[in-house]
Formats: C-alpha cells, sequence, structure tokens
C-alpha cells in the first residue's frame, strides 16, 4: 500500500496536510492572543512551511518563533524535511464575511 501511496504522490500530499494541521495547533501555543488572529499557516511544500501574515508586526512574530515552530514539528514528525518557516505578508486572506479586509 505504501508504494502505490508513494508512486501516485499521495504521501506526499497527506504528509503536507499533516504538517499544516499540527502546526495549526501549535499556534496558540507559539504565540500571543493578540497575534494569532493575524496569522495563518497555509502550506507545507518543498520543506518549507508557509504562514501568512496580515501585518508586518506578525512576520516579525513569525520570525522570532522560526525555530520553536521547526523544532515543535520536527518533534511531532521525526523524519521530517523541515528547511525553514517562511512568513509571507498577504493580508488579503484576512477578511470578514462581507470580503472586506482588515489590516
Amino acid at each position: 500500500m505504501s508504494g502505490a501511496l508513494h508512486r501516485h504522490g499521495i504521501e506526499r500530499q497527506v504528509t503536507s496536510a499533516l504538517v499544516v494541521e499540527k502546526a495549526k495547533e501549535l499556534m496558540p501555543m507559539l504565540f500571543a492572543d493578540y497575534v494569532i488572529p493575524d496569522i495563518r499557516v497555509l502550506s507545507y511544500v518543498k520543506e518549507e512551511l508557509h504562514i501568512a501574515c496580515r501585518c508586518s508586526e506578525a512576520m516579525d512574530a513569525v520570525m522570532s518563533k522560526r525555530m520553536e515552530i521547526m523544532d515543535a514539528l520536527v518533534l511531532a514528525f521525526p523524519a521530517l524535511a523541515l528547511r525553514d518557516v517562511k512568513p509571507l505578508y498577504r493580508p488579503q486572506l484576512f477578511t470578514d464575511e462581507h470580503g472586506i479586509i482588515f489590516s
């Protein structure tokens, strides 16, 4: 079964989904309450975890916790190849139900 998952790229997709979900769980433990609304875990691609940030302060917060995030994820997934945590300035992802961007 594992061979079939690997051949079709499903193993990589499942790993990415698990890493993203674990990273989402870690955010409240690693960041102050006021930072949480301004960050959103987006993806794990090419050995990088991408975190969307609403503002530069959120980007600074992610950068300051970069090693802690990486350590926690490698602890959760010992075989994980994680090269970097990248904060991405993406204020357009933070909108209310009417599509109004909060920045």
